[in-house]
């Protein structure tokens, strides 16, 4: 069942999306930019989830999952036409917070005690030039990413809510989570290694569906229609058992 997802989704977001976007020379835009990285990059992260969760790694599979939502949320924020402020603004807001972090990261790097006399000087020259480019853009920093969130359509917040925070446990497994890989058998406890009271089929459909809403924001910006592709994943989402498509 996992090959079969992931051809469906390699189809949304390579063939169907993305190459008809480089097969079309689409103009060199901020927004096209983003576009073109962010659906290669999704597929590769919805890969490896199908192939974790095919190896029964489910842990490993939700905080790739939450990753991979955090990411299409983000783009969808940027593309939003509905909201005032527009697509090329939003996209420098991003770019800016990408900036800050990566300026914060080297400085770390540079501040570190391991860290080598010619690459603290390298460091500190990057992050001079990160400085320069940071002050050349006056958009505010991306909002945080719950308040972004809020500024997105209904069906949006529905899987911030909903799968984004249960992909939670996945990157902080808490004492729950511990406790649920182990199970009680007669008098013993056996371990599993993994979280048993998420199903298989649930991170199988949830990775599909982040797909298509990422290959319909980028469709929809480009102004191109995704009933097709809303056809086809109804038609996997009711063999696993999933919530029709909305």
């Amino acid at each position: 069942m996992s090959d079969q997802i992931m051809a469906l989704i390699s189809k949304w977001l390579m063939t169907d999306t993305h190459d008809r976007m480089t097969g079309r020379q689409v103009p060199n835009t901020s927004a096209n930019s983003v576009c073109l990285s962010v659906l290669p990059v999704a597929d590769t992260y919805c890969r490896a989830i199908m192939e974790l969760v095919d190896q029964n790694y489910k842990l490993p599979a939700m905080a790739l999952l939450r990753v991979l939502i955090e990411l299409m949320l983000k783009v969808c924020w940027c593309l939003d036409r509905t909201s005032e402020e527009d697509t090329e603004s939003k996209i420098q807001s991003w770019y800016k917070n990408s900036l800050k972090q990566r300026r914060n990261w080297l400085k770390g790097m540079a501040e570190g005690e391991l860290a080598a006399e010619e690459w603290r000087d390298a460091y500190e020259k990057e992050i001079e030039a990160m400085d320069e480019v940071i002050e050349e853009i006056h958009q505010k920093p991306i909002p945080p990413f719950g308040a972004l969130v809020k500024d997105l359509p209904g069906r949006c917040r529905d899987i911030y809510r909903v799968v984004y925070k249960q992909a939670l446990q996945g990157i902080h497994p808490d004492l729950l989570v511990l406790m649920d890989t182990v199970k009680q058998d007669g008098d013993e406890l056996v371990s599993i290694g993994d979280i048993h009271s998420v199903a298989e089929k649930d991170l199988q459909g949830h990775c599909l569906y982040m797909a298509l809403r990422l290959a319909c924001w980028v469709r929809t910006y480009q102004g191109w229609e995704c009933r097709e592709m809303e056809d086809e994943a109804e038609v996997v989402l009711r063999r696993l058992g999933e919530r029709k498509v909305e």
